[in-house]
């Protein structure tokens, strides 16, 4: 059986300490999102860069630059 499912984490960006750009920057680069789904998801699935899956002809991801970057999030 196959099906979809999504999940995300949403952060108010007009509370402290999300309102700082950096700060949600930071969160970006410090967030392993290939163990994650390779440890929850079993390897089932992919990251979402937009709200709609690469499957569909519509999708863009060309804006995302985000990675798990240790290193740059210190910098952030």
């Amino acid at each position: 059986m196959r099906g979809t499912q999504q999940t995300w984490i949403e952060l108010n960006s007009k509370l402290k300490p999300f309102d700082n750009v950096l700060v949600r920057q930071a969160m970006n680069f410090a967030l392993p999102q290939d163990a994650i789904i390779k440890t929850v998801y079993q390897g089932y699935g992919f990251p979402l860069r937009t709200g709609i899956p690469t499957i569909y002809p519509s999708a863009d991801e060309s804006f995302w630059h985000y990675g798990y970057t240790p290193r740059r999030r210190k910098r952030c």
